[in-house]
């Protein structure tokens, strides 16, 4: 289960890295409007992969082939 959940844990922390990076002057880029943009983007990309994180960990059809059916 892990191998099909690690995907979408990279995911959700790649999301929250791009939206952390953007507080306070921003790492990346320093306009405000540009900044706002990244930071609701990558919150978006991390709420997407926590939420599928979620539900791969507690829906046994999307663990794939190699788990056992009851």
């Amino acid at each position: 289960m892990t191998r099909h959940v690690l995907p979408w844990v990279i995911l959700t922390v790649v999301g929250i890295v791009l939206a952390a990076i953007q507080l306070g002057d921003g790492l990346i880029i320093q306009r405000p409007e540009a900044r706002l943009t990244l930071f609701l983007g990558g919150a978006v990309i991390a709420m997407a992969g926590l939420l599928k994180a979620i539900a791969v960990a507690t829906d046994p059809e999307l663990h794939g082939k190699d788990s056992p059916k009851p």
